[in-house]
């Protein structure tokens, strides 16, 4: 089992209240702690470094529990926005490529504990600092999307 698989895990679909719970032990645990056995190079991250991982993690964490909480089952849509949206700070993010990819596994992490499998579709995306073509990784650099209005703001 390589490092990156240690925390793959596809047990049972939990129910609600199981969700909730995992997803409060997450956010309550030390991450670069608990999860260090994914890339042992994350025990060299600086402080400043762990923190900003650990509060978009956090974020994710609350968001996912606030949507899980009502009644209603919520869409799958909205639970990978959230993972989606936390990938994109994750990519954003003034910390080393080593403090990115640890995130980006415990992103996917918390996609299986919510019930989705968004390692399969969002393995292939560029996330801002690399992508893998032709078997070698390139860096790249984050690319704003264009303003639909800005013809429209253009003063006159």
């Amino acid at each position: 089992m390589s490092a990156f698989e240690y925390i793959h895990y596809k047990t049972e679909v939990l129910d609600k209240a199981q969700t909730i719970v995992k997803l409060q032990r997450f956010e309550e645990a030390d991450k670069y702690r608990s999860f260090y056995k994914i890339l042992p190079a994350v025990v060299q991250s600086t402080p400043g470094e762990r923190e900003a991982i650990t509060n978009i993690l956090n974020r994710q964490c609350g968001q996912l529990i606030s949507l899980l909480r009502p009644e209603k089952k919520p869409h799958k849509a909205t639970l990978k926005k959230v993972i989606n949206d936390g990938m994109k700070a994750i990519a954003n993010a003034e910390v080393s490529a080593v403090n990115k990819d640890f995130a980006i596994e415990l992103c996917w992490y918390l996609s299986d504990i919510a019930g989705l499998d968004m390692r399969k579709s969002s393995v292939t995306l560029a996330w801002g600092y690399w992508t893998i073509e032709g078997g070698q990784v390139n860096v790249i650099e984050h690319k704003h999307r264009k303003t639909i209005n800005a013809k429209r703001n253009k003063p006159l």
